[in-house]
């Protein structure tokens, strides 16, 4: 009898450690933010845009099969005008068009993102890949966010994405 009730204490911790490892390791989406100021706190906003749109995704894996840190990523879009735009071109260390070396998964694109930076990608098979040059995203780097690229579309917007490892 004490073997039973043994076995049915350790199913049950089995079950609810599995569910809390199931929901560490599921992706946490933040909301869709647009204030700048919070903003220049996580990048690096060397030319400040007129107005930005932002969100932040994280995905921890602390209690995962392999235990590590929370990956983050960053996607933004920023609105600059002409003369801002020659100013953040100015100022790039790295004018290699990187373009080439992107295959993104499908699901890359979000609904929120402005017409002119959607009409940036395109599909080539299973992935995307973008029609605009691509640099690398240096000029933005700042905190854990040492990853990433950038783009510029015709409409003066810049597509920031940024992620830690």
């Amino acid at each position: 009898m004490k073997r039973i009730f043994q076995f049915r204490i350790n199913t049950i911790l089995v079950f609810i450690i599995s569910l809390i490892c199931i929901a560490c390791n599921e992706e946490k989406k933040e909301t869709i933010n647009n204030d700048i100021s919070t903003l220049s706190k996580i990048i690096n906003l060397t030319v400040v845009p007129n107005s930005a749109i932002w969100e932040v995704n994280s995905k921890s894996n602390a209690d995962g099969f392999t235990p590590g840190p929370t990956d983050y990523q960053l996607y933004c879009v920023l609105d600059y005008d002409s003369t801002q735009i020659q100013k953040l071109m100015q100022s790039l260390e790295n004018h290699d068009d990187l373009s080439e070396a992107k295959f993104l998964n499908k699901k890359f694109i979000k609904k929120w993102y402005p017409i002119s930076v959607q009409e940036q990608f395109y599909s080539d098979g299973n992935y995307l890949k973008l029609k605009s040059n691509v640099y690398q995203g240096q000029p933005f780097y700042k905190g854990a966010y040492l990853n990433g690229f950038f783009f510029v579309t015709y409409d003066y917007k810049v597509f920031v994405y940024l992620y830690s490892m």
